[in-house]
């Protein structure tokens, strides 16, 4: 039965045993191994050239992006999920990345002031929520964001992962999981008052990608994450994955 919907999938992620096995479930294979290793790259290539004072980071989970990002004067992560940020919390520890400040809230009540922020980071988050809940998480980001302030997250691209769970013979995933196309993701940001400004790639020419982890992975690991890496980096369109760079109208 696929989790949907706003208060069920909110009671989900405060599963503890979901919680404890979240980033190894997720991604700690190879091929999601190097999805989390792109998604890092291209959110702080977007920190360094918007430069900002302060971000935000919502629905951080168990602190799998928010150890990893380059320092910001002012990084706020935001949770609901109280056994998330106890896992969070020990892992900033852990990677001593005191900088941050940890805030149990819902992301669809923001609890700061208009413009608080330069930048807000999600992953793993927007996806899974139906246009209606979209449309006003993206106005409360909208609100926090200071004027030409860039919101990055993540973007399933629909014919890939329509593509590849055929390939594992996966039927969906488990919580609501909404897929895009290029032109309906700018679309969509545009109806919201955001421009996307980039769409960085994650595996690309996926296809190939799944033959290269399915096969010549396990036998030369380092000749095939180089070869992964090198098909991202030459294929403009054909992605599993965006990072997306958006910034507010």
């Amino acid at each position: 039965m696929t989790v949907r919907g706003r208060d069920d999938i909110k009671s989900a992620y405060r599963d503890e045993s979901l919680v404890g096995d979240y980033i190894k479930s997720r991604f700690d294979d190879p091929f999601g191994t190097e999805v989390h290793r792109q998604q890092v790259d291209h959110v702080n290539a977007a920190i360094r050239r918007v430069r900002p004072a302060s971000l935000l980071e919502i629905a951080c989970g168990p602190a799998r992006l928010t150890t990893t990002l380059a320092r910001v004067e002012r990084s706020v992560a935001l949770e609901q999920s109280p056994a998330m940020i106890a896992q969070a919390r020990a892992r900033l520890r852990e990677a001593g990345r005191d900088h941050w400040t940890l805030v149990a809230a819902d992301a669809f009540d923001l609890p700061f002031p208009d413009r608080s922020f330069d930048m807000v980071v999600t992953a793993k988050f927007l996806r899974h929520f139906s246009r209606e809940d979209r449309r006003r998480l993206l106005s409360g980001i909208r609100r926090v964001l200071r004027p030409g302030g860039a919101l990055v997250f993540d973007v399933a691209r629909a014919s890939a992962y329509t593509w590849l769970l055929a390939k594992w013979g996966v039927a969906g995933s488990w919580v609501d999981d909404y897929w895009f196309e290029r032109n309906e993701l700018v679309a969509e940001m545009r109806e919201d008052g955001f421009r996307v400004e980039a769409l960085g790639r994650v595996h690309g020419l996926v296809r190939v990608q799944h033959y290269v982890y399915s096969y010549l992975h396990p036998r030369l690991p380092r000749l095939a994450t180089a070869l992964s890496r090198q098909m991202t980096a030459l294929a403009p369109f054909d992605a599993y994955e965006w990072v997306a760079v958006c910034r507010s109208e």
